[in-house]
């Protein structure tokens, strides 16, 4: 009788195994993230500090994508950022503040971004859709930009963090953003 009560554990753990990492492919395992400017790298670094010290989050990466320069913190939702002051002349009405929510399909992310735009514009708000990120292919990013999220905040929809990753272009001699894991708290910027 002990034989086939082990097999029936070891055949549930083996399904509840595939499952989960099935699942984990789709959108469970990234929520998004919250980006949230801030002026200067100095700014960003002592923020970090007192995160640190009273939350207990640290840093979990960096991200160096074009004109951004962003902290991604140990609960890997929160983001701290910074931004090219060039980049910041050009886009003088982009937000800052950004809810970044998953939507894995190219075609349902754009669908989403297009029908919050009109919602929007139909309660008497202007609307429109941006993409921040031109190293990126065409719709990977959607920004919806609206005078109806106060203090230049915005909405945006990408796919999951891994496939943000593999579609990060490769840094040439130039241009291009990079992914590095990097310990602001030891001063490296």
């Amino acid at each position: 009788m002990g034989f086939p009560i082990a097999a029936l554990i070891f055949f549930v753990g083996i399904m509840a195994g595939i499952i989960g990492s099935h699942i984990w492919r789709g959108t469970f395992g990234d929520k998004g993230h919250a980006f949230f400017a801030v002026a200067s790298p100095a700014v960003q670094k002592v923020l970090l500090e007192v995160v640190k010290e009273y939350t207990g989050l640290g840093t979990f990466m960096t991200i160096d994508a074009g004109p951004t320069h962003q902290v991604v913190l140990s609960d890997m939702t929160t983001v701290f950022g910074t931004f090219d002051p060039a980049f910041l002349a050009q886009h003088p009405d982009l937000p800052l503040n950004v809810r970044a929510l998953v939507v894995q399909d190219p075609i349902v992310r754009e669908t989403a971004a297009v029908n919050l735009a009109g919602k929007l514009f139909k309660l008497g708000f202007s609307a429109r859709i941006v993409e921040p990120l031109p190293e990126f292919p065409k719709g990977t990013f959607l920004l919806v930009q609206s005078n109806a999220f106060l203090g230049r905040g915005g909405i945006a929809f990408r796919p999951r963090g891994p496939t943000m990753a593999e579609l990060t272009p490769k840094k040439s001699e130039d241009k291009g953003p990079t992914i590095t894991r990097r310990n602001f708290l030891k001063g490296e910027f």
